[in-house]
């Protein structure tokens, strides 16, 4: 089975190609959406509401990130809230005096789930200011790490409750640590103040240094994660748009016809697919938690410069591309198009039409009539035993197609021209080689390997759009007459510059350029805001 396609052009809105295996066209289909449609849009989405959300909570006057900074609960609805920082007392003899122990089971797919949560409380109590107050209630730590504990028996002790098995994580405060703690005051029958969560809160407890410095470096991390996330989602979809409109692949060599040349410098060499894939990976990774090293500060300056760098080489690579593709548009619209009366030498590029009587061969993959095919074969997949480099080959017939046009009739050399024509594309094993046109002319084939098989081809009286260089003329063989001229051009490829053949006209052509090009206007300007709100948020978020 094979899909119709153009040449050389993956699938637009799939990332990934399925070519592990024969699959029919429905099967084909089916993977591309679900791999290559919904991960790139449904990640961008994802984290482009992550995002979101972490912006809103950044410029929030209520998030821990300002209100800690403050210490001042303002419009909480908790007039009893305090934030304290002192020394945890106890006068229990156990090893620590008040621990959040989380207990693990695994479920029918071998994973770890947590089943259990509960606070050991060995009378612990915060020393503020002299003062020492009661903790009581359900605590909880920011920044949590649980970690496995030699305390666990004791643990499940303290917390008859806790089921029995499992895997049993704790964190902990012994007597004589620095604790920030927030929650609210209440005052006992005895006499004496307690500590608890405000509503159905719990207590949260910063180990460290005694100041909220760790719990708002840790969520600043977070947000800061979460902003990157957004921008890795931008580009992500920028780059997904920019493969769906991508224009033809024959654009750098008519860039190159206009006198365009291309630059050498590496952003000028990066896709929509390399930026895609990029955006997507950093983003997963960040997405995922602390993955780097050291302080805080550098992290956050290797968030910002990323952002930056993945944003300047989009806009680089976007602004490269813009370059080739109003070269192109002028060449299209370029005065220089003259009819072939006038086609004496030097470039030409115009509509013709494949001659409704040419003669036609079958074509090697179905055995339908072609009047020009070109067919590529080219190893995907092989077997592991196997060494050396991958096998390609390609054969087009015939070697010249003639063409008529208003203004006269022509003919085209078709040998190192770059085409951009209707295909056929499969993949198909090597065992059954012997089964399709193409193994006859190619006798390399091992049955353990798998081939991406591709033909390009043209029909009688197809239109066509051709660039390329007029290397001599041959009396035509309609002779003179009205409109028509005695001789015919050889349209082939010229010094450096090969000939492009592009099914369809040169309105069709230009329609891609132009849709290519506007988008690019419009993605650049969303990459660069998209970029200067995160580098900004990011940066503003890490000063105090």
């Amino acid at each position: 089975m094979y899909w119709s396609t153009r040449t050389g052009r993956k699938s637009r809105w799939s990332l990934f190609e399925s070519s592990g295996r024969e699959a029919s066209f429905g099967d084909w289909f089916a993977v591309c959406c679900v791999l290559g449609f919904l991960v790139p849009v449904g990640a961008g989405l994802g984290f482009g509401w992550w995002g979101v959300q972490a912006m809103a909570a950044a410029v929030d006057p209520r998030d821990p990130v300002h209100a800690l900074r403050r210490i001042t609960p303002e419009g909480d609805g908790h007039p009893d809230r305090v934030y304290l920082s002192g020394t945890i007392a106890s006068g229990a003899a156990d090893p620590f005096a008040l621990c959040l122990a989380v207990r693990e089971r695994p479920d029918t797919r071998g994973s770890l789930v947590e089943d259990y949560r509960g606070t050991a409380n060995a009378g612990a109590s915060l020393v503020a200011h002299g003062r020492a107050t009661r903790i009581l209630g359900p605590v909880t730590f920011d920044p949590m790490h649980l970690q496995r504990t030699p305390d666990a028996p004791r643990l499940r002790e303290m917390l008859c409750e806790m089921p029995r098995g499992g895997r049993v994580l704790a964190q902990c405060v012994s007597a004589g640590d620095l604790v920030f703690a927030e929650g609210c005051i209440e005052a006992l029958p005895d006499g004496t103040e307690a500590l608890k969560g405000c509503g159905g809160e719990p207590v949260i407890l910063t180990p460290g240094d005694g100041t909220p410095a760790p719990r708002i470096e840790h969520r600043i991390f977070h947000l800061a994660g979460r902003i990157f996330g957004f921008c890795a989602a931008c580009i992500l979809l920028l780059a997904y748009g920019w493969r769906v409109v991508r224009a033809s692949p024959l654009l750098k060599a008519m860039a190159g016809y206009a006198g365009h040349r291309s630059s050498s410098r590496p952003w000028a060499l990066v896709g929509p697919d390399l930026l895609g894939a990029t955006s997507l990976g950093v983003g997963v990774v960040w997405m995922l938690g602390e993955v780097i090293d050291g302080s805080m500060a550098l992290r956050h300056g290797l968030v910002c410069s990323a952002v930056l760098a993945t944003v300047a080489v989009f806009i680089a690579s976007a602004s490269e591309r813009r370059r080739a593709l109003r070269a192109a548009d002028a060449l299209l619209s370029s005065s220089a198009r003259a009819p072939l009366v006038q086609a004496t030498g030097g470039v030409i590029s115009l509509d013709v039409n494949v001659r409704s009587d040419h003669a036609v061969e079958a074509g090697l993959l179905t055995g339908e009539p072609r009047a020009f095919s070109q067919v590529k074969v080219c190893e995907v997949a092989r077997s592991r035993t196997r060494a050396g480099a991958r096998l390609e080959w390609s054969q087009a017939t015939p070697r010249t197609v003639a063409f008529e046009h208003a203004s006269g009739e022509g003919t085209l050399e078709m040998a190192g021209a770059e085409v951009d024509l209707r295909a056929l594309r499969g993949i198909k094993p090597g065992r059954d080689a012997h089964r399709s046109g193409w193994s006859r002319c190619f006798p390399s084939v091992d049955p353990s390997s798998r081939y991406e098989v591709e033909e390009s081809y043209m029909e009688p009286g197809e239109p066509l759009f051709v660039v390329g260089a007029v290397k001599k003329t041959v009396p035509s063989a309609q002779g003179a007459g009205y409109r028509k001229h005695a001789v015919a051009p050889v349209i082939g490829q010229g010094e450096g510059a090969p000939l492009l053949v592009f099914a369809g006209t040169g309105a069709d052509l230009r329609r891609e350029l132009r849709l290519e090009a506007r988008y690019l206007k419009a993605a650049m300007a969303v990459a660069l805001v998209a970029g200067l709100i995160a580098a900004s948020q990011m940066c503003w978020l890490v000063l105090p």
